[in-house]
């Protein structure tokens, strides 16, 4: 018998998120509305149905084994891309980061099937930010929201796009996309998140030293950083439960500048972090 694929099969992906959102992403190929009809004969689109299914249901090696048969037999196309997408998962799921880079690459050049499309430039966006890559991480986010449904949890990926501009320096360009989240998605779960990015309404980034209850005490840290030559500040950070001090150091246009000022500072500050 043949397979269809049809709008109902639903495969998890592996694009992962920042832990301090704790999501885990899953991704559709097939289907959406926006998936294309098959190209490939009764066994062969049999064999991708397969490798699909395999993945959806945890058998990641037998997902990458018949996705590489499939592609091997039929390299180009809508299917191959898809194929590849599914093989470039169970790579990605293995830590197999540069072989998940090479099938989403041809996932992008075997066809212009745009459900994958989308789909693969967004695991790509997400692990090129996972990579420190903040520059190509926004071009691929970039692209992949100017084509996903909103289904496909845009505010997500508007927020992670946020982030990886103001890692390269784009400050305001990131304040519009959290403006975004805040305006289209005003009930989401990141659209807190955004809220308070727009409110910091920051155009850099510092070295977090320390937070007190008691000014005293951030005012002594912020002193012994003057004294090695570290630029420092104390600054007031009202709370529910009552003021807090908080002693940071610099002011950072890219993530880069700060990540160089936080290997000197911790030295001098073992805890030390890169704020926000």
């Amino acid at each position: 018998m043949v397979r269809t694929l049809k709008q109902s099969q639903w495969i998890r992906g592996a694009v992962r998120a920042a832990p301090v959102l704790s999501i885990l992403l899953g991704l559709v190929i097939f289907g959406g509305g926006t998936g294309c009809a098959s190209t490939q004969g009764g066994a062969a689109i049999n064999k991708l149905y397969e490798a699909h299914s395999a993945y959806d249901n945890g058998d990641f090696p037998r997902a990458a084994r018949l996705a590489g048969e499939f592609v091997a037999a039929s390299p180009k196309g809508s299917d191959a891309s898809r194929a590849y997408y599914v093989r470039a998962l169970t790579h990605a799921r293995d830590g197999r980061r540069n072989a998940a880079f090479d099938d989403l690459n041809r996932a992008l050049e075997a066809s212009d099937d745009p459900d994958v499309r989308w789909r693969a430039l967004a695991q790509r966006g997400v692990m090129r930010f996972e990579d420190e890559r903040w520059a190509e991480a926004s071009a691929d986010l970039e692209a992949a929201i100017e084509r996903m449904p909103r289904s496909g949890r845009t505010d997500w990926f508007l927020y992670r796009l946020g982030q990886a501009l103001e890692r390269t320096g784009r400050w305001a360009d990131a304040r519009a996309k959290f403006q975004r989240v805040v305006n289209e998605f005003p009930t989401g779960p990141v659209t807190p998140n955004a809220r308070r990015r727009l409110a910091l309404n920051l155009d850099h980034f510092s070295i977090q030293c320390g937070v007190f209850q008691k000014k005293e005490n951030a005012t002594r840290v912020a002193a012994d950083l003057g004294r090695q030559r570290f630029a420092s500040g104390v600054y007031r950070d009202a709370r529910p439960e009552g003021d807090h001090w908080v002693v940071r150091v610099g002011r950072y246009s890219t993530y880069a500048e700060a990540q160089d000022a936080l290997a000197r500072i911790k030295s001098h500050v073992a805890d030390a972090v890169i704020w926000p």
